[in-house]
Parts: C-alpha cells; sequence; structure tokens
C-alpha cells in the first residue's frame, strides 16, 4: 500500500497559473483579525488566489500570485515572511546494505 502513497500525492498538487508563483505567507504571531482580513484583501488585490488559510499553530495564507507582485507585501507589516511554496517528499525508500 505505501508504495501507491507518493503517486497518490503527485496527482493531488495543483500546479500555479503560467506567470503565477505559489508562496506562504506567514503573519506576526499579534496580528489582529483586522489585519488578518486586510492582508486577504490585498492578495486579492494584487490579482492573487488565496489557496488555504492556516489559523491553526500559525496565522498566515496560502496564495499564488503574480510574479511581478511578490515584492508588494515585503513592505507589510503584517507580514512575519513568505517563501515560495515547494513540494514537500515525505517518504523515501530504505537503503540496505550488506
Amino acid at each position: 500500500m505505501w508504495p501507491v502513497l507518493p503517486h497518490l500525492l503527485t496527482v493531488i498538487t495543483i500546479s500555479p497559473l503560467a506567470g503565477y508563483r505559489d508562496y506562504i505567507m506567514v503573519f506576526n504571531r499579534d496580528i489582529s483579525d483586522e489585519d488578518f482580513a486586510q492582508a486577504q484583501k490585498d492578495v486579492v488585490e494584487a490579482n492573487g488566489v488565496i489557496t488555504h488559510k492556516y489559523t491553526a499553530g500559525l496565522k498566515g495564507l496560502g496564495i499564488s500570485i503574480p510574479d511581478d507582485t511578490v515584492t508588494t507585501f515585503d513592505s507589510k507589516e503584517y507580514v512575519k515572511f513568505m517563501e515560495e511554496d515547494q513540494t514537500v517528499h515525505a517518504y523515501k525508500e530504505a537503503v540496505v546494505r550488506n
């Protein structure tokens, strides 16, 4: 059963639109509800798409935004950091050594 898992994860992965990149935008811990709402509005106004809202453990957004608007969010006080979203593999075949 486990060898099938990486293939299922690959099928579920969604690629960003052409000219867009996917990012995880992490907010400061003390972000207010108003700033959280403003951040969502700012993403949409930048022609971006919100793909996920993170509220447990950290507050942030999964977003897909045009390549030329990434720096727009550098100056936003509510943003702690942004990183490009990437596929992470948790499955690795065991290496058997004799």
